[in-house]
């Protein structure tokens, strides 16, 4: 069930930048260039890094606070025991 709201948010909020992107003007760069960015594509790719971060922090807490490690000399368990 959070995965489906999850993607429902992921997906208005690349929809709420496109529709930006169609009311803004473009404006050109101080050197004379003009920009050249894919802003949808600038998008997804930050919210792809941002969902593999958050699940590497939230997988990497879990099995620090609970070792899913049944061995008592795992290094997991000894750390856990002596209070480090």
């Amino acid at each position: 069930m959070k995965t489906k709201h999850l993607f429902l948010v992921f997906i208005l909020l690349i929809y709420a930048n496109a529709e930006a992107q169609l009311f803004c003007e473009p404006t050109s760069a101080t050197n004379g260039n003009p920009p050249q960015s894919n802003a949808m594509l600038d998008a997804i790719i930050i919210w792809v890094a941002v969902i593999i971060v958050l699940a590497t922090l939230f997988m990497s807490i879990k099995f620090l606070i609970k070792p899913e490690e049944k061995d008592p000399k795992h290094i997991k368990n000894i750390t856990k025991d002596e209070g480090f």
